[in-house]
């Protein structure tokens, strides 16, 4: 199942509101992972640090079965995020920052889960999760979609 790559960037407060409410729990640790509409999300391990703004980052892993899921997950995600819109927080999909809006992020969705499973097919049908996971790089080496990059930070 490929997995996207997904940080969240913010004040530390708005942060953990938005943790409980992504995993819909009164509590929450690195690891912890949830079903969600279209596929799953995975909260990183050690996955709370602060960029060079001094703004905490979360780390998140984000699967989808197919590209259909991505529109699923993208409105889930976006339900989530509504409430920080305005405020300092910010989305990134695979180090590039996209806008707060359920379209930008589907759009994003689809086009790595796409380029995912195009590199799938090309491996005789797996994505290698494994490696990410045996190294802990969340933001693998990898063909970038077609979108334009906006750095954040």
């Amino acid at each position: 199942m490929p997995q996207i790559a997904l940080a969240i960037v913010g004040e530390t407060k708005d942060l953990n509101r938005l943790l409980f409410s992504l995993f819909e729990s009164d509590s929450v640790e690195a690891g912890m992972s949830k079903e969600i509409p279209g596929g799953s999300i995975a909260l990183r391990p050690m996955s709370l640090s602060k960029d060079a703004a001094g703004l905490s980052v979360i780390e998140f892993a984000l699967s989808c079965a197919t590209a259909v899921g991505t529109s699923l997950i993208a409105a889930y995600l976006y339900d989530k995020l509504k409430p920080a819109r305005g405020t300092t927080t910010r989305i990134l999909i695979e180090r590039r920052g996209i806008e707060i809006s359920e379209s930008a992020i589907s759009k994003i969705f689809e086009e790595t889960i796409s380029l995912e499973l195009e590199s799938s097919d090309e491996e005789a049908g797996t994505v290698n999760v494994a490696r990410v996971e045996a190294t802990g790089e969340l933001f693998p080496a990898r063909r970038q979609p077609d979108t334009p990059n906006r750095r954040i930070f």
